[in-house]
């Protein structure tokens, strides 16, 4: 077996590359741009992810508030359920899950109202005792249910 030496027509070399200036401050340019934009997408990232844990933390607090929210109303509404068949307002509103003026603005409605039917579906009637308007709970839940739609 013989060794032969390669051919210098055959044998390639390799030439260093010269760069031009504008080439080469077009590569520092696009290299650059491409640490921006991999150091922007990391930052982005990170905010978004901490964006998005504030969110779910104010979610998670707010989810409470309207569970006990709810529960509370609820107890409530078992505690009138064994009280008085007559309600003020104030329980009125509490056992309706609403605010007080709710309820004025319902019994205007119902004192506007020209006919008896519109007046029924308006509000229930009012039972005053000692001056102070008091509602049948039944008549309440009537009402409530005719409504539900």
């Amino acid at each position: 077996m013989t060794i032969q030496a390669p051919d210098e027509a055959t044998e390639t070399k390799a030439e260093p590359v010269a760069l031009q200036k504008d080439e080469l401050a077009q590569l520092t340019r696009e290299i650059i741009r491409a640490e921006l934009r991999h150091t922007l997408r990391e930052v982005i990232r990170a905010e978004l992810t901490r964006f998005l844990r504030k969110i779910m933390v104010i979610g998670a607090r707010l989810l409470r508030k309207i569970i006990r929210f709810e529960l509370r109303a609820e107890r409530d509404r078992k505690s009138f359920a064994s009280a008085s068949e007559l309600m003020k307002i104030d329980e009125v509103s509490a056992y309706l899950g609403t605010n007080r003026r709710s309820i004025y603005d319902c019994r205007k409605a119902r004192d506007r109202a020209k006919t008896d039917e519109a007046r029924k579906a308006a509000f229930p009637p009012e039972y005053p005792i000692m001056g102070t308007p008091r509602f049948k709970r039944s008549e309440i839940d009537a009402w409530v249910t005719s409504h539900k739609k």
